[in-house]
């Protein structure tokens, strides 16, 4: 599950490398998780960084750098979004947390699903409030509800996207999974989680949305923007609505 090989893009692609993003070191997740080099289409890369950039801010401030990204890479030698370096498989983060090294997301659902209690609160919580700050920006964010093969990795890619933010609409299942997710998780309003669009995910959403000063529909890029933001802050303890 995501486990892909470091693999070099053909020349001709012009993807560039880095071992970084935004100056936090990105980690290869498999022992003995060595720091790496991954390949990537420069929009997308650019893209990644606003990311980071965004969810720094909108975390606790003793969330601090140093910090560490671990993943499955970006540029690999297949079809799709990952043959074109315009996709990332993302496992971990790590910031210091009062001086200490703390794992802040946790994209190992394969490893955590199992635990109880304020553990799994927590860290179920701090899951849905990063994947949050990743739909900011991104069109096509796939998470471990979306199938077995993404237990281990959130996959992030810009291929609708593009250069620009991302937006709603009510069609795509992954987006309404998510925002489902994220009102019964983080916001803790009682909603199941399915791939199904109605009025009572968008009444939730909008008494969520009242909650940070503002409710609107989804589908207007202001409102899905202020839900994705307020979710991260939510979720990570930045602040209370």
């Amino acid at each position: 599950m995501g486990a892909w090989s470091i693999a070099t893009a053909p020349s001709a692609q012009a993807l560039s490398s880095y071992g970084e993003i935004n100056d936090w070191p990105t980690y290869y997740e498999v022992p003995p998780f060595p720091a790496v080099q991954w390949q990537y289409d420069t929009t997308f890369y650019s893209r990644l960084e606003a990311w980071i950039r965004f969810f720094y801010v909108n975390t606790p401030y003793n969330w601090v750098t140093p910090a560490q990204i671990c993943g499955y890479g970006a540029y690999v030698n297949k079809p799709g979004s990952h043959g074109s370096g315009r996709a990332f498989d993302l496992s971990r983060i790590y910031l210091h947390v009062d001086g200490l090294w703390e794992r802040v997301f946790n994209g190992r659902y394969d490893e955590w699903r199992s635990l109880t209690g304020s553990a799994l609160t927590v860290t179920r919580k701090r899951y849905f409030a990063c994947t949050a700050s990743i739909h900011y920006h991104f069109r096509n964010v796939l998470t471990y509800l979306y199938n077995t093969d993404h237990w281990n990795h959130i996959h992030i890619d810009n291929g609708v996207s593009g250069a620009g933010n991302s937006y709603f609409v009510t069609s795509s299942g992954a987006q309404v999974e998510f925002v489902r997710a994220a009102l019964n998780y983080v916001w803790g309003y009682p909603v199941a989680i399915n791939q199904s669009w109605d009025s009572t995910v968008d009444y939730y959403v909008r008494l969520a949305l009242a909650r940070s000063g503002g409710a609107g529909p989804l589908t207007t890029q202001s409102y899905w923007q202020r839900f994705c933001q307020t979710t991260t802050r939510f979720g990570t303890g930045k602040q209370a609505y």
